[in-house]
């Protein structure tokens, strides 16, 4: 998958479509008293990413993108590109990051 292009119609609101869902998802992954989320724009780039990590195994983290995938909506990808979930379901997401920093995420509604 391709980051968005600024020379498209529209790449201004992806920018700021994918911070929202980024924003969503760091609100969710701090339900979790042991990760902490950051989101971050990337050097040269309109582009934001989500850092996550476990607080207490420093060595534990990932970089978090977000992507709209033609046709399906936007979803979260991992550093590799691989997707993660549907950007429509921050806790879900989160839960699957949480698993894969070796946390448990609490189940809780977003407000």
């Amino acid at each position: 998958m391709s980051s968005p292009e600024l020379a498209n119609p529209g790449a201004a609101s992806d920018v700021g479509t994918c911070r929202a869902h980024l924003e969503a998802l760091a609100e969710a992954l701090h339900l979790s008293p042991a990760l902490r989320a950051e989101i971050y724009q990337l050097n040269g780039s309109q582009r934001s990413i989500l850092h996550a990590r476990n607080l207490a195994a420093n060595g534990l983290s990932e970089q978090i993108g977000c992507e709209r995938v033609e046709g399906d909506g936007w979803w979260f990808t991992w550093s590799w590109g691989d997707t993660i979930g549907p950007a429509s379901d921050p806790v879900g997401v989160a839960k699957v990051i949480g698993h894969m920093l070796r946390l448990k995420v609490p189940d809780v509604q977003l407000r």
